[in-house]
């Protein structure tokens, strides 16, 4: 028995196959937020947190999800990293995490943690899905077999994880070791004492024998005569590699460990008939990408107005009430009243909408069928040379491409690498769908759904396009079967859904809304530092400056008195949703280069008056099938508010300053396509290199020009 409370450090590894539930027991482990998903690939680094168990400090490692630990050059991102951290000794227990229902499967892994001499606790997940009887059946079993601890729990409910821990930390065994082939066990044995590091003696002499050009690598390090002889003299005794005889088993061993289930009927696959099905498959998942944006119109237009008439009474009124009441200087005015608030303010009026989304996402992900729709899509996929897990960045693209980017290690070839990369930034991400709900509030409130869908689906064609064209120069990746767990039908839990939603908005917050603020707090600062110098700009100069380069826009139908259209889009290079809060502080220039007027409560009170009246009528009138995009029109009364000026609605400036609808969509268009924002040419530098995030600026920019300014004049 090995003492675990003696060890140095208590670190506990979370090992298992994707889609075992290993994110979220380490979430109730740890009480952490992390991303859960049913695909390979969610958890593309492993996640560290150090929680207090009875007065002792554990540090919990969550492990990417792999099938099989591999040594081999065509592993995994996912395999490497824990191939790396077996290496450097980085944990002392590992909790494996097994699906109950997919026991002989999971269970081969199960026999390769085996070989890494560590103490484990193997854990049966997903109980409340099955028998108590089987449960504990299973349990006893592998508990019998193994000589560790088997506990069969569930992630979802929290039923056994009390007991867990209490295991955790409790002396624990190293297991039996698996029943290689007398000849292979004798050679282990002899060789792992050769070795010097005795703690992965044993893993490094089996991977060795294994062979491959990684084990042939790992062989020259310990002992490189010694275990090519090895090889050489277990085939001459049993006639085949050494490594089909190691694998071999395994697969007995994970027969070994399963019980048999009885009584219990495998579920009914009718629904993935149709799921699957020739005109059915796409036709459902036409019908789920429309819900998802339509839920997110819809359901965040509920909240939308109210959203942003009591961030404007909280950040705007009242916090220019209290600088007043203060006699703070109009420089704090400026800075906190219009700059930080007027900052927040845009923000909150489109966090409803981003929430509805990831909230749409989250439920299609969690009832199983966003796996379901990666399978269906990766046929698509190879016709244009990419893999079937390339869907995965993809969708992950439509919430924020910058993780998106960062996702694309889990795909094993370069050259799938490179183009996912590129062509990831055409998906419309949250912060586009920010600026398209805009536009549709102030200039297509009866299509806006029919708007919005178009623009997702220009973004799949060029990107489908583009992934076609870049074949031409590096060739169409090599074909490899997607390997995917098909998780069970469900319906989500309610908390885990809110949990998920809350951690990508936050997320979201954090990126975006960050960007949003700091270009108000930005312009307000030059607009002060301007006054300092004793100069007053004045809106017309503005304007006249601008104007000066509005000529490349003409084509598109963008003319000199739409100005700051054209500014928009130099300043959404540094994040698409910062479109808005530029577009809002230059159609309400006074706000702009004036110091801000005091507001009085009343007008607060007012704001938070009518958010409550609109929240009430938007919930009684509530129905998928209508449009929210239509901005509620509130006046102040102006006695109530010193400047009316300051208090025009950036949806009427832009109706009366823009009258071509075609030119708002060429806008639009261009908007989707054009020079991904500094974030992600960032991440598509640190992923592929500089040269091909210039390509991707450059091509982007490029074809949305094409696009926006055919469009304008031949449809």
């Amino acid at each position: 028995m090995t003492n675990f409370t003696e060890l140095k450090k208590n670190r506990v590894a979370l090992i298992g196959d994707p889609n075992t539930g290993k994110t979220s027991l380490f979430n109730l482990l740890t009480g952490s937020k992390q991303t859960t998903g049913n695909w390979s690939g969610v958890t593309v680094q492993k996640n560290c947190q150090e929680v207090m168990i009875e007065d002792q400090m554990i540090e919990f490692i969550d492990f990417p999800g792999v099938y099989n630990i591999s040594t081999a050059d065509e592993a995994t991102s996912e395999q490497k990293i824990l191939v790396n951290s077996i290496l450097r000794q980085e944990f002392d227990l590992i909790i494996n995490v097994v699906d109950i229902l997919n026991l002989e499967r999971n269970l081969y892994l199960t026999a390769q943690l085996c070989d890494i001499r560590r103490p484990m606790i193997v854990v049966l997940n997903f109980a409340d899905k099955i028998t108590q009887y089987y449960a504990q059946t299973s349990a006893d079993n592998i508990r019998k077999k193994l000589g560790v601890p088997c506990l069969a729990i569930s992630a979802k409910s929290g039923f056994g994880v009390d007991e867990l821990k209490k295991l955790i930390i409790a002396d624990q065994a190293v297991p039996i070791e698996n029943k290689y082939p007398k000849k292979i066990a004798g050679i282990i044995t002899d060789i792992s004492r050769l070795i010097a590091n005795k703690a992965i003696a044993y893993f490094l002499t089996i991977k060795a024998l294994e062979g491959g050009q990684s084990g042939a690598a790992i062989a020259d390090i310990i002992l490189g005569p010694e275990i090519h002889q090895a090889r050489a003299d277990i085939e001459s005794v049993y006639g085949e590699d050494p490594e089909n005889l190691i694998i071999s088993a395994r697969l007995l061993q994970a027969k070994r460990l399963t019980t048999k289930m009885i009584g219990v009927t495998e579920e009914k696959n009718w629904v993935d008939t149709l799921v699957f099905g020739n005109i059915t498959g796409p036709l459902i998942f036409a019908l789920m990408m429309v819900f998802m944006f339509t839920f997110s119109i819809n359901v965040g237009g509920i909240f939308q107005d109210s959203f942003e008439l009591v961030a404007r009474a909280i950040f705007i009124d009242l916090t220019s009430f209290i600088l007043d009441f203060l006699d703070a200087p109009k420089l704090l005015h400026s800075l906190i009243s219009a700059g930080l608030g007027g900052g927040i303010t845009t923000v909150a009026a489109f966090i409803p909408i981003i929430a509805s989304l990831y909230l749409a996402l989250s439920f299609l992900e969690d009832c199983g069928y966003l796996s379901r729709a990666a399978l269906l899509v990766s046929g698509l996929l190879k016709r244009i040379g990419l893999p079937g897990m390339a869907f995965i960045p993809l969708i992950v693209g439509f919430g924020c491409n910058v993780p998106a980017i960062a996702s694309v290690p889990i795909l094993e070839s370069r050259k799938a690498q490179i183009k996912t990369a590129i062509i990831a930034p055409f998906m419309s991400c949250s912060a586009r769908l920010a600026v398209y709900s805009l536009f549709c509030a102030a200039f297509f409130k009866e299509n806006a759904i029919a708007v919005v869908c178009f623009l997702y689906i220009l973004g799949i064609v060029v990107a489908l396009f583009t992934a076609l064209l870049l074949n031409l120069f590096l060739g169409k990746d090599e074909e490899r079967p997607l390997v995917l767990e098909l998780p069970r039908y469900q319906i989500p839990s309610i908390e885990h859904l809110l949990k998920k939603t809350v951690h990508r908005l936050n997320s979201f917050l954090y990126g975006a809304g960050k960007s949003i603020i700091m270009i108000f707090i930005l312009v307000q600062m030059l607009s002060v530092a301007y006054v300092a110098l004793g100069n007053k700009m004045s809106f017309a100069e503005a304007q006249n400056f601008s104007k000066s380069s509005m000529s490349i826009l003409k084509p598109m139908g963008i003319t000199e008195e739409q100005w700051p259209l054209g500014v928009s889009l130099v300043t959404g290079i540094l994040a698409k949703e910062v479109v808005i809060g530029t577009l809002s502080a230059l159609y309400n220039h006074e706000a702009m280069f004036d110091y801000p007027e005091n507001k009085k409560v009343d007008a607060a009170l007012n704001s938070l008056s009518q958010a409550w009246t609109l929240l009430k009528e938007n919930l009684l009138n509530f129905s998928m099938t209508n449009n929210f995009f239509e901005l509620h029109k509130y006046e102040f009364d102006s006695n109530e508010v010193a400047s009316d000026a300051s208090n025009k609605s950036l949806i009427k400036n832009l109706q009366k300053n823009v009258t071509d609808k075609k030119a708002v969509l060429a806008y639009l268009i261009f908007m989707l396509l054009y020079f991904p924002c500094i974030s992600v040419f960032a991440a598509i530098k640190q992923q592929i290199g500089t040269a091909w995030a210039i390509f991707s600026a450059t091509w982007s920019t490029a074809i949305a020009y094409g696009l926006a300014v055919g469009f304008y004049n031949f449809f």
